[in-house]
């Protein structure tokens, strides 16, 4: 809770809630639902789910698993599969971040443990596809300066051509 404003930095994890007078400001962020108040009934079952899908080699990719439900906080782990090389899991929030080294499909499965005694578990399938970056297209402007340079260089040619047919 702030007087003027909270901000989440990009891969902050917030599991609760974040509160201001003025504004707050999240920068690709990952939710999940506060537990329930003191003497409140027991918290609804545990869930998890998955990371975002879809990452692209050499780029930084930054996800969570998100738990719900259940008593924070949370354990989390890949108990079966791996993520794809280059991603790590930080047990202690869930986020999942890194470089993706090579393309292809990743299967593993999330697993998270809440701080309820005795503690619950839940896993989910969940998988990545990492894609070889789609090459960047030259921008109109760049290719109408070369195609520019292009027909001056054949046109100064054209004209030294014609010059030395004159001259034989």
């Amino acid at each position: 809770m702030a007087q003027a404003s909270v901000t989440l930095v990009s891969g902050a994890v917030l599991a609760g809630r974040a509160l201001a007078k003025a504004a707050v400001t999240m920068d690709t962020n990952s939710l999940a639902q506060p537990g329930p108040a003191n003497g409140s009934p027991a918290p609804p079952a545990l869930s998890v789910f998955c990371p975002a899908n879809s990452a692209s080699v050499v780029t930084f990719y930054n996800s969570a698993a998100v738990a719900t439900g259940g008593t924070s906080p949370y354990a989390f782990s890949i108990t079966t599969g791996a993520l794809p090389a280059g991603l790590t899991l930080t047990a202690s929030t869930g986020a999942i971040a890194g470089t993706p080294a090579t393309a292809g499909l990743s299967n593993f499965t999330v697993n998270v443990t809440d701080s309820a005694a005795p503690p619950v578990t839940a896993n989910n399938s969940c998988s990545i596809t990492t894609a070889l970056i789609a090459p960047t297209p030259i921008p109109s402007s760049l290719n109408l300066v070369l195609i520019g340079l292009a027909c001056a260089v054949l046109y100064r040619s054209r004209e030294r051509l014609v010059r030395l047919l004159r001259r034989s």
